[in-house]
């Protein structure tokens, strides 16, 4: 091998080893409101390549510039893409009733189903069978029933295949604290050839595991699974044993939470086997069972709509105190825990650690036997054997779960999928069967700010709670509110609300990546376009380059830091028709003043900064007695040494307005200290630039308010870009007005923003770097640099101009 082909086999090696452990692991999350596409997304994810039915031509629709891209993605993707393993959020939050009496589950679905009779608790007293029929009360017992001892059978020999002669036990093949695979010699089975040798003695009757949880060491007794032989019939000849296994649903989630349990105490040595088993359960078992209950729960006249309900009470109850139910068997309350709210998140984080160490086991045993080919298939799925662990979530419904993830995976990313709204219902209404209360009682229980307002609603009589706009809709989530409320109350917990509910609007604002669902074909080509453009910029960063709209709107995304507003940070963007940049704006008071996030409430009262503050603040001028209310305030919150602020090294920031409305007894949003970012834009375009603006572009990472769409509409603004929606009536009632050319677009920004516009456009080399590494040589070198051949030396020598 000459020293070129060397250089080029080790560059190879290394910047191949550098992309795929790029590729090895990406999580995705999803959020949306229900209706948007969201689960749509996920099974796009979950394909081949070859399935998503892709045309290897450019569409004749796209610019030159278009065309080109669309080639270097989809030849990219052709050789790199990978099915993502899915996560149901749904399904996690279900088994968690597995860890409980199944009497428990039952009473929690039937006082949903009959909410009339909320106040009986047990199946035995009387009263409850009257509630609803005797035979509709058995059927759900049943559905119970099934749900928690559904078994999954898992093959062995489809699994492994090993070296030695004798078969292991049961007992020692299962065994929680010894890694199997490696004492017995176990191989992955790759191509998953049955009718070898047994690799295990599996006894004719049913097997329990025992096992110490690290939870609770304290315990005596020690945890168990039963685990049943699978028997297969065999035509005639009656019945012979197979090399497969069957645990419960419910042993099978035990062993879940086992897992969990040994990671938080840094306990290690898990058996091996149950990465196989567990990735088997979480991936597709569970979710087949969840749904499957739900079915069979629903043919019930007097469930069919409770699966939302439970759903949401199971979670918001997580999120509380990480116990599904709100209270224990014999009535009394669980208490509020401060970290529950990370109890979904914690649960999602456990899956991707468990796919994770499935597949880096499974590549462990692979290279063992020497299996190197990457085209075989995975016999749990028809898939080729890859390495690589992407998990896709559906959905995340609270920001707070999103942060968690994010905290502790550098390679994730949350992707928000909308849809046009009336097209959003359409949906629900013709796929889903919903009626339109039921998809305004989901949205109230989605969105905080809806759910704040029911909430008050509540606080108040019953006669105000169920009159004016919010009467009907307070009465379509009374179920779900009633019971929040309540606890909500009881707990003192009215301040970590956000943290408690879900709230899809906040998690939409903090996505990385936006995606529009609203048009599309049967086929959703432009969704699985979109797709494959930022799946592949996750594998490989800078492999094409941002769009205009996605470069302006990470300005404006980007200026919002310079805010000093403590209540939102907004920025903007103006750009001609080009999408050329013409200036650039973000939420700030006059330039003299200070920021709000500087101004301190206890400065302020002693007098401290006159200069800092105005005359008005200072001295009570214009008959309101302001500094007398600030003063009075600091007193009464701040002025202890125990102050919750001053303890953790705060100052104490405020917002003017708040105070202002507080003395005035008025909502009045007039009072802010700032102008607005769309307004700071507008005023620092120069006088040769205001000219260009007509016919151009708002970029703003919130929609514009009234007075500034009136501002975008005088200027001639074309085109409006945001993220986050503004709940006002400037869409309706400013820009929607007059002759329908004048009237500018308002669009919902698609694409990269923040962070992730910088990982997903940041090539990991520079281009030709890479290039060269990959050839193994320069790229205008010559075939043969070592000069041995006359000809090549002599062309060179002809490339070289003359002195």
């Amino acid at each position: 091998m000459s020293p070129r082909e060397s250089s080029g086999k080790n560059s190879n090696k290394v910047v191949k080893t550098l992309f795929n452990q790029q590729q090895d692991f990406i999580v995705v999350g999803l959020c949306g409101k229900t209706g948007s596409g969201v689960s749509t997304v996920a099974q796009i994810l979950r394909q081949d390549f070859e399935d998503l039915n892709l045309c290897p031509t450019p569409p004749k629709s796209l610019s030159d510039y278009g065309r080109h891209e669309y080639s270097i993605l989809y030849n990219y993707a052709q050789k790199n893409w990978s099915g993502f393993y899915l996560i149901k959020t749904r399904a996690l939050i279900v088994a968690r009733v597995l860890l409980y009496g199944e009497d428990q589950f039952v009473q929690f679905l039937t006082r949903l189903a009959h909410p009339e009779h909320a106040t009986v608790t047990n199946a035995n007293e009387p009263g409850y069978s009257g509630a609803h029929s005797s035979q509709e009360t058995e059927n759900i017992k049943e559905t119970v029933q099934a749900f928690f001892e559904k078994k999954m059978a898992f093959s062995i020999e489809k699994q492994f295949y090993t070296t030695m002669d004798q078969p292991i036990k049961l007992k020692d093949f299962l065994a929680i604290d010894r890694d199997t695979l490696a004492s017995q010699k176990l191989i992955v089975n790759a191509k998953g050839n049955t009718g070898g040798k047994p690799i295990v003695s599996v006894p004719i009757e049913e097997t329990v595991i025992e096992y110490q949880d690290p939870k609770h060491p304290e315990k005596a007794d020690p945890e168990r699974i039963t685990v049943y032989p699978v028997v297969e019939k065999e035509g005639t000849q009656g019945t012979s044993q197979t090399q497969s296994i069957a645990i419960t649903n419910r042993d099978l989630y035990k062993l879940f939470r086992y897992y969990q349990h040994c990671r938080q105490s840094k306990r290690g040595n898990l058996n091996p086997v149950y990465y196989w088993i567990l990735q088997e359960y979480i991936f597709d078992f569970l979710p087949q069972q969840v749904d499957l209950f739900w079915k069979n729960i629903k043919k019930n006249e007097g469930y069919q709509k409770i699966e939302t309900v439970a759903m949401q009470l199971i979670g918001n109850n997580l999120r509380i105190s990480d116990e599904p139910y709100d209270n224990k068997a014999n009535g009394d309350s669980y208490p509020f825990k401060e970290d529950a709210y990370t109890t979904i998140a914690k649960d999602i984080n456990h899956s991707i650690k468990i796919l994770r160490a499935y597949l880096s086991k499974k590549t462990e045993l692979k290279a063992m036997d020497g299996q190197e080919n990457e085209n075989e298939l995975d016999v749990t799925c028809g898939k080729p054997i890859h390495t690589h662990a992407l998990a896709v979530i559906d959905s995340i419904k609270n920001p707070f779960e999103s942060m968690y993830l994010k905290q502790r995976y550098s390679n994730y990313y949350l992707i928000g999928v909308y849809t046009d709204e009336d097209q959003r219902q359409k949906r629900l209404i013709n796929s889903k069967k919903f009626s339109v209360p039921d998809i305004k009682a989901i949205d109230q229980v989605e969105q905080l700010p809806e759910f704040r307002k029911n909430f008050e609603g509540l606080n108040k009589s019953h006669s105000e709670s169920n009159s004016g706009e919010n009467g009907a809709a307070v009465h379509e989530t009374s179920v779900i509110i009633r019971n929040l409320c309540e606890r909500i109350k009881k707990e003192h917990l009215e301040l970590v609300i956000p943290f408690i509910v879900q709230n899809v609007s906040s998690c939409l604002e903090s996505a990385d990546i936006f995606i529009n669902n609203s048009h599309d074909n049967d086929s959703y080509l432009n969704l699985k376009q979109t797709l494959i453009r930022y799946i592949s910029l996750m594998m490989n960063p800078g492999l094409v380059l941002p769009t205009d709209v996605e470069r302006c709107m990470q300005t404006a995304y980007v200026s919002k830091v310079n805010s000093g507003c403590i209540s939102r940070q907004v920025g903007a963007v103006v750009t001609d028709s080009e999408y050329h940049l013409l200036s650039v704006g973000w939420n700030q008071q006059p330039p003299e003043q200070l920021p709000c996030l500087y101004r301190d409430l206890c400065e302020l009262s002693g007098h401290f900064d006159t200069e800092g503050y105005s005359d008005y603040e200072n001295f009570d001028t214009g008959g309101k007695p302001i500094h007398g209310v600030i003063r009075q305030l600091v007193q009464e919150e701040y002025g202890s040494k125990d102050c919750a602020l001053k303890v953790a090294g705060k100052h104490v920031p405020f917002c003017f307005k708040d105070i202002y409305n507080k003395v005035d007894g008025t909502k009045n949003q007039v009072h802010t200290r700032s102008l607005h970012a769309e307004e700071t834009a507008f005023l620092n375009l120069s006088g040769g630039n205001k000219d260009a603006v007509r016919g151009g572009c708002l970029f703003t990472t919130s929609s514009p308010c009234v007075l500034c769409a009136k501002k975008a509409k005088y200027l001639g603004i074309s085109k409006i870009y945001y993220v986050d929606p503004y709940p006002d009536i400037s869409l309706s009632h400013i820009l929607m007005a007059g002759p329908m050319n004048t009237r500018p677009e308002f669009i919902l920004f698609t694409g990269a923003i923040g962070t992730a516009y910088t990982r997903l456009f940041t090539p990991l080399l520079p281009i030709k770097d890479e290039h060269e590494l990959w050839m193994g040589h320069k790229m205008m070198s010559s075939s043969k640099p070592d000069g041995n051949n006359k000809e090549d030396t002599d062309q060179g020598k002809e490339d070289v101009p003359h002195g």
